[in-house]
């Protein structure tokens, strides 16, 4: 039925208790669901994961973006709640939803602070490569899951188009990476 049909009386029923059970432990629903999403939400689980020294060298840094975009393809594709979760945020304006997306922007922040000064003078925007990633993945897996169907060709169903995207998130940031060194090599040559 989606987050959109969630009510006290239907978790109850579902989790085999009463409700007052779940006011107990919970108070409201929006106290629910944000404790569900807060430990279903990729993001948080990331950032407390992967931590970055004060000074990362460069290919720390580009190497932890590759993971990063690469294992939320993963975790994205094998977590259906989490994918409902993406699918109400985008679908629904919601304060809670909307909170939990600042948040992961104001995590991530901190991180990409960290690419600025390799594409800083460039005409290459990491950040913009990140938001594409980003949104192809949410698009692609919920466009094959929802959809059992095709992009470009690519079918998320299958092993092998998965591996490809899996495959040219890296390649994709590898490349920009690499363009804009040249750039800046360049530019220092001619100077």
């Amino acid at each position: 039925k989606g987050y959109a049909g969630l009510d006290i009386s239907t978790i109850a029923a579902e989790a085999g208790t009463s409700r007052k059970v779940i006011y107990y432990y919970f108070n409201t629903l929006h106290n629910l669901l944000k404790q569900f999403i807060t430990r279903e939400d990729y993001w948080t689980l990331f950032f407390e994961t992967y931590q970055l020294g004060e000074l990362p060298a460069e290919k720390e840094v580009r190497d932890t973006f590759i993971t990063m975009m690469q294992s939320n393809l993963k975790y994205f594709t094998d977590e259906g709640d989490m994918q409902e979760i993406i699918l109400w945020q985008m679908s629904k304006l919601d304060p809670l939803t909307r909170r939990i997306s600042e948040s992961r922007e104001e995590q991530g922040a901190p991180l990409l602070a960290l690419t600025d000064p390799y594409f800083t003078n460039s005409n290459y925007n990491f950040r913009a490569l990140i938001a594409i990633i980003l949104s192809s993945t949410y698009y692609l897996v919920l466009h094959s899951n929802k959809n059992k169907s095709t992009v470009a060709g690519i079918d998320l169903n299958l092993a092998d188009d998965w591996w490809t995207i899996h495959k040219t998130y890296g390649q994709l940031i590898e490349l920009m990476w690499q363009a804009a060194a040249r750039e800046e090599r360049e530019e220092t040559e001619t100077e």
